[in-house]
């Protein structure tokens, strides 16, 4: 796992984090819905991103115990391309491109 802090771009728009995690076949890890509206718009598959909805806690330990109870069943998922909501008591996935 890779933080933006890392590459030293935690401040840059969303469409250069957003293309460097395509490059880098990455998936973004956020609780920035712009994310997923990026994905939208582009109608891309990848990156896949996992969103932590509004609904969700915003503590860290509770969000990383959430991805590690939860990332088996969804790797496929994000390997394939995916945008995964994890919601207070419940995931979505909806398989990417996203067209309206």
């Amino acid at each position: 796992m890779i933080h933006v802090r890392d590459y030293g771009i935690e401040a840059a728009a969303d469409r250069v984090i957003f293309k460097r995690a395509a490059d880098e076949q990455r998936t973004v890890i956020t609780a920035d819905t712009d994310f997923g509206l990026l994905l939208a718009r582009k109608r891309t598959r990848q990156p896949s991103v996992m969103l932590f909805h509004q609904s969700f806690s915003h503590r860290p330990t509770d969000q990383g115990e959430a991805l590690l109870e939860n990332l088996p069943e969804l790797t496929s998922a994000l390997e394939r391309g995916s945008l995964v909501v994890l919601e207070s008591r419940r995931i979505r996935i909806r398989t990417l491109p996203i067209i309206p």
